[in-house]
């Protein structure tokens, strides 16, 4: 119901599949889960950077491990930036019950979100043949829909852990993914480190160094 709150809505350790892994196994489930979720959409990543190289079969999967590793502190920096985010926003806007365990699950759910937009995307890269007006049109659309996507998975977290209406957890979502999605947070995160260098080779019109 509406007005339960947020132990009585999602559990002690917070809502859905990962509040009841955060439960079992603590924080350390949850890190799995992030970084596993990473490496899917680091796959995006590295298609679309890759082939502005040139790069593919054993030279593309060399560059999609040193993007995987490399830039996973930046989707664990996302991640705690989101925890930071909702749980700031939320409490602004008196939403009750997010403390930090619970702003940390409810953040991991932006990591599916991404991670699902990244996999849709990566064949409208490949379709648009991965450069000119439909390439920039691509990575900037996929930025922007992971951006809703995020916003969208913490709106309902925030909500089956706070109790609270859907205009108050839509709101702190939409300004956590905002302060995260946006510079200068956002340069601390993988996408838009990716797509910044990718935006900049298309839109010069030259090979990527």
């Amino acid at each position: 119901m509406s007005g339960e709150k947020g132990g009585a809505a999602g559990g002690p350790a917070g809502p859905g599949p990962l509040g009841r892994l955060a439960g079992r196994t603590g924080l350390w489930g949850l890190v799995l889960i992030v970084l596993g979720l990473w490496l899917a959409e680091a796959l995006h990543y590295a298609v679309v950077a890759g082939s502005l190289h040139g790069l593919s079969g054993l030279g593309l999967l060399a560059y999609y491990a040193r993007v995987a590793v490399f830039a996973s502190v930046l989707a664990a920096t996302r991640w705690l930036l989101y925890m930071g985010a909702v749980w700031l926003f939320a409490w602004l806007l008196g939403l009750r019950g997010l403390d930090g365990r619970r702003a940390l699950v409810a953040a991991a759910y932006t990591a599916p979100a991404h991670a699902l937009v990244a996999l849709a995307a990566t064949p409208a890269w490949l379709l648009s043949g991965g450069g000119g007006r439909a390439g920039v049109l691509v990575v900037v659309a996929s930025y922007y829909s992971s951006m809703a996507a995020a916003a969208a998975a913490l709106a309902w977290a925030v909500r089956r852990i706070t109790g609270g209406g859907w205009g108050r957890a839509a709101a702190a979502a939409a300004l956590s993914a905002l302060l995260v999605g946006l510079p200068p947070a956002a340069m601390l995160t993988p996408g838009f480190n990716v797509y910044s260098v990718v935006l900049y080779v298309l839109q010069r019109g030259q090979p990527a160094g």
